[in-house]
């Protein structure tokens, strides 16, 4: 029960969420106060700060939010190279520590968030794989397909990237059960 978008126009990363909870094998709903999308501080070495928006578990999230810091990004990493060696392995760790990480015939399994860090967009998924977009824009969560097609549509529009990404999670609340408002929205300011 999810949406999660992150739209990037030219100086900034908007990222934004849904607030419903709930339980999808009794279909029920609980919006809640805690937002799945945050601030992380900039890592040692790192050019920007990191925003997270995840799916999966409030437990990930609170794992991510609270307690965590991100490792030093050594100078010579790229961001994308630096999420895969060292911010996903770290995760990793964090997850096992705060009991969420679970292991299923030997493999380790986290959860799915988007981070806009250092002017791009990134995934990373369950087996702690990291993605990075060729598109402006992404979607996860059970709002996802909805999500991206009203991306899609809105891709050559005049609006911002905010009115896109707040678009994109009310177009997956009119036709997901799952997903609902109100609407977190975290901007990551980035160098042009």
């Amino acid at each position: 029960m999810t949406c999660i978008v992150a739209v990037m126009e030219t100086g900034r990363i908007v990222v934004a969420g849904d607030s419903q909870a709930g339980n999808t094998t009794r279909y029920s709903i609980m919006p809640r106060r805690d937002p799945k999308v945050f601030r992380l501080p900039a890592p040692t070495g790192g050019p920007t700060e990191l925003v997270i928006g995840y799916t999966s578990s409030y437990r990930m999230g609170q794992l991510l939010r609270f307690g965590f810091t991100p490792p030093p990004h050594p100078a010579a990493k790229d961001a994308f190279a630096y999420l895969a060696q060292y911010f996903a392995d770290t995760a990793r760790t964090r997850f096992k520590e705060g009991g969420f990480a679970e292991v299923d015939r030997g493999v380790e399994k986290g959860g799915t968030f988007l981070v806009a860090y250092a002017g791009r967009i990134f995934g990373i998924f369950d087996n702690f794989q990291v993605a990075e977009f060729d598109l402006d824009y992404a979607a996860v969560g059970s709002g996802e397909e909805l999500a991206l097609g009203a991306l899609h549509a809105l891709s050559d529009s005049k609006k911002s990237a905010e009115d896109r990404a707040r678009a994109a999670i009310a177009a997956a609340a009119a036709f997901n059960a799952y997903v609902g408002g109100p609407i977190t929205v975290e901007i990551l300011e980035t160098a042009t």
